[in-house]
């Protein structure tokens, strides 16, 4: 099967390095509403909840789990970033989440090293997910974009930090890095997506300087064929078909709102420290 919505050359970086950015996928112009809603609302309805890093701080971020005519209900059902999930996966996904993480001076905490599918293995049986992070900003190490280290999606699943549930085992995480696998800034502008595998080990450091990041979306989504296991709270996460939109959606504005009165994930039910969903 040829590819759709990646290259032959991006989907080799992907299988090989564990990410790839795709450049302008989307423009300016399709993003500006989405920048004004955030300058105007930073907190997304009052859904952003802090989570605690290793060393006490936060870094914000909002969680959806469901899709309709708002923005950002819009936005990951798109055919062009529909056509990449599905030249990754290699057969139909579907929508799992989206998390909108925002850093600046007062929530500028660092996200610790950590594999996505981690937080995921008591729900899903194998790691056949991806996930489609969407620049809104120009993400630099000035403003703490997304660092990963190249190939590491090809070592397994990691445990958990004993101390820390939020993070991989800092040990491991350690011997990993001592034996080469290159750390990888992966710094987008407005527009890029990062493409990227839920066994790589990601993170991003402190903000300390330079541009306040309104937001980077998140976009994640599961392969058809990988049920969900049937567990208490994991409702949000079994298969809805993605009702896939035209590309156009965005541009011609088709949508009803950017994101007021939006179902954002109620934050009290985000994992802070040792509860059973983080998102």
């Amino acid at each position: 099967m040829s590819p759709k919505g990646l290259t032959q050359e991006q989907l080799d970086a992907y299988n090989e390095d564990g990410f790839v950015i795709v450049r302008e996928l989307f423009s300016r112009d399709e993003l500006a509403p989405l920048r004004a809603a955030i300058d105007d609302d930073p907190t997304f309805d009052g859904s952003e909840q802090g989570i605690p890093d290793s060393l006490g701080r936060k870094w914000n971020t909002s969680v959806s789990t469901v899709t309709d005519n708002s923005y950002i209900g819009c936005l990951p059902r798109l055919n062009r970033m529909m056509d990449i999930v599905e030249d990754v996966l290699g057969e139909e996904g579907y929508f799992w989440h989206m998390k909108l993480v925002r850093k600046d001076k007062d929530a500028g905490g660092k996200v610790d090293w950590h594999q996505d599918y981690q937080f995921w293995y008591e729900t899903v049986l194998t790691p056949d997910l991806v996930s489609c992070s969407v620049a809104v900003d120009h993400n630099s190490r000035a403003n703490s974009c997304v660092r990963i280290a190249r190939g590491t999606h090809k070592l397994g699943r990691l445990d958990f930090d004993r101390g820390n549930v939020l993070m991989a085992d800092e040990g491991r995480v350690n011997e990993i890095l001592s034996r080469g696998h290159e750390i990888i800034d992966c710094e987008m502008y407005p527009g890029d997506v990062l493409v990227f595998h839920p066994l790589a080990l990601h993170y991003s450091e402190q903000f300390t300087e330079g541009a306040e990041r309104r937001t980077v979306a998140h976009c994640t989504y599961n392969a058809r064929s990988n049920v969900p296991i049937a567990i208490s709270g994991q409702e949000h996460r079994q298969y809805v078909r993605t009702e896939r939109l035209p590309d156009n959606h965005l541009e011609d504005r088709l949508y009803d709102v950017v994101f007021a009165g939006h179902e954002f994930m109620d934050n009290k039910k985000l994992n802070l420290v040792k509860g059973d969903i983080l998102y």
